[in-house]
């Protein structure tokens, strides 16, 4: 058994994945596998890996256009490691990654969740040039471990926004693969509702006691010009729920009637707390869920739809009455701003001309070894 799993779910990408390939192979160790699964039309991929082939790997092509979710769910069903982590096609690890599957390993973590996540923009994502971005916090080291429950109930209390502030990152995290079957196990597969991040975030945090955070990036998150960061940059991501891509392909799908019927990150984010929660068994959870935050929220973010937003909001079941729904919402907007304004914004640099991922990825590195 490998001690870790890398896992990426593609479709239509398959220049950044080739991309994405060749950065993680480079690393020359043996206790790793790379996981592929691979929907998309063309054989690029397949060619590439049969041109290039490496022991490491493990590849599935699924001819045929299936959900994203799908897609994601198989990709983590075929990992075969202690440790599992799963990255998107334009994405890439960094070599810490490995300092902190064996500090899992050496301390028995469940969950290990990176407080940040490096940030490469491929050329024409966000400017003409490839960007490179960080954030500027001390490099600490070490690790904390939060309580699960407690945490949750943050995550429910704050209308269930800002996930990655309370609950651990499964999606570019490390989560140990003996949780992820019990999940399957329990729920027939390891990935539900609309959003794979929360949905993962949610249902291994419901199954582990605790969570440990390090204070060092393990991977780059890559945003090409066709990836969910870089659309809703240029205002995607909102609309009629019938237009969702979630569901796409998805089957019959019913939509929570306590969610309101419109398409934005806010309702989807919700909407699959919802089902992780009934699904692991925790629905007294939703009950604690702050409707009125999730309101102000959507409308803070989606003010050009205000029209449309009123009356989906109008017409979902509240969670805790109409009363409370209100006086949550007008709190939000008096209590948010201040809170905002007391965390600080966190400093950030930024690198130009960057002019692909791994390289992106050697930059990054050096100058973080620099200041060791």
């Amino acid at each position: 058994m490998k001690l870790l799993s890398i896992v990426i779910p593609t479709r239509g990408r398959e220049f950044y994945c080739i991309e994405a390939i060749k950065d993680i192979l480079s690393y020359k160790r043996d206790d790793f596998e790379l996981v592929i699964c691979d929907n998309s039309d063309t054989d690029q991929i397949d060619e590439y890996l049969q041109a290039n082939p490496d022991e490491r790997v493990v590849y599935q092509h699924i001819r045929g256009r299936i959900n994203s979710v799908i897609n994601m769910d198989t990709a983590m069903r075929m990992a075969t490691g202690e440790y599992v982590c799963m990255i998107g096609d334009d994405d890439t690890i960094l070599p810490t990654i490995f300092d902190a599957v064996l500090l899992a390993k050496n301390n028995d973590y469940n969950i290990v969740s990176p407080r940040d996540v490096v940030v490469y923009f491929w050329p024409k994502a966000l400017k003409e040039e490839g960007v490179l971005s960080w954030a500027l916090r001390v490099n600490e080291g070490g690790a904390t471990e939060m309580d699960s429950e407690s945490q949750l109930k943050a995550f429910v209390k704050n209308g269930c926004l800002t996930y990655s502030d309370v609950l651990p990152r499964i999606y570019h995290g490390i989560v140990k693969r003996n949780i992820l079957e019990k999940i399957l196990n329990e729920t027939g597969h390891i990935i539900g509702g609309l959003s794979p991040d929360i949905y993962l975030s949610i249902s291994t945090t419901c199954n582990s006691k605790k969570f440990t955070v390090i204070k060092f990036p393990i991977t780059i998150a890559g945003a090409c010009p066709r990836s969910t960061t870089s659309e809703s940059n240029t205002g995607g991501h909102r609309g009629r729920i019938e237009d969702a891509p979630h569901l796409f392909n998805r089957g019959p799908y019913v939509w929570d009637e306590r969610i309101p019927r419109i398409y934005t990150v806010q309702t989807i984010w919700a909407e699959t707390a919802m089902k992780a929660f009934e699904e692991m068994g925790r629905t007294e959870l939703i009950k604690q869920i702050n409707q009125g935050y999730l309101y102000a929220e959507m409308i803070r973010k989606n003010r050009t739809m205000i029209k449309d937003l009123i009356p989906a909001i109008k017409y979902a079941r509240p969670i805790s009455g109409n009363v409370l729904n209100m006086l949550n919402f007008s709190r939000y907007f008096l209590l948010k701003p201040i809170q905002r304004l007391g965390r600080g914004e966190i400093k950030s640099r930024s690198i130009e001309d960057v002019k692909s991922i791994s390289i992106a990825s050697k930059m990054y590195m050096e100058i973080i070894n620099e200041h060791v």
